[in-house]
């Protein structure tokens, strides 16, 4: 599967963009190529080279908007992935994403965790529930500001999680939601901040859920 433009590597972008002008330079020589379009496509070259010399400098951040998934099965346990990459390697993290342009919240929870993890529920079936304004640093990707909110749903059918994006996710596991209190897992800095900003109603909420089985 393609990665996303910010999910190279400065090298891999490097290798990206001189793909672009060979591309280019080879369209021009075509006999029947179009001037403009071909100054189109070196000005989102250009764009792109530029955004990622800019990202590079010192203190420069990356910020957005994300959806992050608590999913329940039957036996009241919440899915968690270890991350891979360099982004947050090796904590764990519930299934979520950037919200797209245009895209509403709960349209962006359904798209993420079939992306992710093969399960597939429908839109309508997320609750919105808290969010948290976070602000961590990125060994590779210096400053990251992203508001996170959290759904919730649960499934209606036994689906089993499959590792969809191998390059960012090591494994899929349930886990008992009481085991994240001071628990061996070292979290994702989004999930940590939900923790610790929303204790009450998270065990509240859960604890609901389990007297409710």
């Amino acid at each position: 599967m393609a990665k996303k433009w910010d999910e190279l590597d400065d090298e891999d972008q490097k290798n990206a963009l001189n793909l672009l002008h060979l591309l280019s330079h080879s369209i021009r020589k075509s006999r029947d190529f179009n001037p403009s379009e071909c100054d189109l496509i070196e000005t989102a070259i250009n764009t792109l080279d530029n955004s990622r010399r800019k990202f590079q400098k010192p203190g420069m951040t990356t910020y957005g908007a994300g959806v992050v998934v608590i999913l329940f099965n039957y036996k009241e346990e919440i899915l968690l992935g270890k991350r891979k990459g360099s982004h947050g390697a090796g904590t764990w993290s519930l299934p979520g994403g950037k919200i797209e342009f245009t895209e509403g919240a709960l349209l962006t929870a359904a798209r993420e965790l079939e992306e992710e993890t093969g399960i597939s529920i429908s839109d309508l079936r997320f609750r919105p529930r808290e969010w948290v304004d976070n602000v961590w640093v990125d060994p590779k990707k210096g400053q990251q500001h992203w508001i996170s909110l959290f759904v919730e749903t649960e499934l209606a059918i036994e689906q089993s999680p499959k590792v969809m994006e191998p390059e960012k996710c090591e494994e899929w596991r349930w886990v008992n939601p009481f085991a994240l209190i001071d628990g061996p897992l070292p979290l994702f800095p989004p999930l940590e901040s939900y923790l610790r900003k929303y204790p009450v109603q998270f065990w509240d909420r859960f604890r609901n859920r389990t007297h409710r089985t």
